[in-house]
């Protein structure tokens, strides 16, 4: 009986002194998705063309969101958004945006992927036709 009563009291008081308020989150350049995108069919080798794209975060604890353009091998890129989560500022429900322009001028002819994700499991790839002069 008497380590019963000790026993419950050691619980009462740890649970009492615990914080049970969750920390601070945060993160550096974490990973964002692309909810827009406007990426041409076709295209010449020499003649620059525009990829368009906008990120997306899902409240305001984000900031310094942004778009990236990432070259890999040879006529592949992929597309992804960036940003910087901090927990401990008041976190609104809004939707915060990025949107960037970026600008190729292809040197050779060939089919370029562009790999955009859009969600954690899920990415979409489009092709731009680069044909010669």
């Amino acid at each position: 009986m008497k380590t019963t009563k000790l026993l419950l009291l050691i619980t009462i008081l740890s649970l009492t002194s615990c914080n049970l308020e969750p920390g601070k989150v945060t993160y550096s350049n974490a990973t964002l998705f692309i909810s827009d995108k406007i990426i041409p069919e076709t295209g010449t080798v020499g003649q620059p063309f525009n990829i368009i794209a906008r990120a997306k975060a899902y409240n305001t604890c984000w900031f310094s969101v942004k778009v990236n353009l990432v070259e890999g091998s040879e006529l592949h890129y992929t597309l992804v958004g960036t940003g910087n989560f901090d927990s401990s500022i008041d976190c609104v429900e809004q939707d915060v945006y990025a949107d960037s322009t970026f600008t190729i001028t292809p040197e050779v002819a060939g089919d370029y992927v562009i790999t955009t994700w859009v969600t954690p499991y899920e990415s979409e790839n489009d092709t731009i036709v680069v044909s010669a002069k």
